[in-house]
């Protein structure tokens, strides 16, 4: 996973028991000599290596770099990054909310956090599977969890439930689901 977001979204996944999957944090550009170094290893241990064993999830504004992929594949997001997921319906709703009602929060609300309040006052506008949310999403979340939870928790929580369906399925998108939700 790139990124402390990813990772906190990412390893709160298996802890509800319906994806098997392990997290490996790392930094930015760091994802790429993972991804290589892996490969290698289970090239020389597998005898014979078959389906993937592991991924790498990037974000939807980035592209899939053209390298070997053997046993650790990239896949990618189907919107711009981990942070538009938390604004899904099914995300949403889990909040008691839907796109609607949490946009008049949010409104009514972002007179409170002082530069960002003009952007945020915006939120009706946005395009919620592309819109680069990453510098609101923490104004976001305190706005809509009552419970004040982290929005990656929050999000890695409930998609470690069941396997995504809805608009939060799109956002992930097929490959994601495919690759991470394999027998649930």
């Amino acid at each position: 996973m790139e990124g402390d977001d990813d990772y906190r979204i990412w390893s709160e996944v298996p802890r509800h028991h319906i994806v098997k999957i392990s997290v490996v944090p790392c930094n930015g550009e760091e994802i790429h000599e993972y991804q290589k170094t892996l490969e290698k290893i289970f090239l020389s241990i597998l005898d014979s290596p078959s389906s993937p064993r592991g991924y790498v999830l990037i974000d939807g504004d980035k592209t899939t770099p053209s390298v070997e992929q053997k046993q650790i594949k990239y896949v990618r997001l189907n919107c711009r990054e981990s942070e538009n997921l938390y604004l899904t319906d099914e995300i949403l709703s889990s909040l008691g909310l839907n796109w609607d009602t949490a946009c008049e929060k949010v409104i009514q609300q972002s007179g409170n956090y002082g530069e960002k309040s003009e952007e945020l006052k915006k939120i009706k506008s946005w395009n919620r599977k592309s819109v680069d949310c990453k510098k609101y999403i923490n104004e976001i979340a305190n706005i809509l969890d009552e419970k004040k939870l982290s929005w990656a928790y929050r999000l890695g929580k409930e998609l470690g439930k069941q396997k995504p369906t809805g608009q939060l399925s799109d956002y992930l998108g097929n490959e994601v689901i495919s690759s991470l939700w394999k027998s649930a």
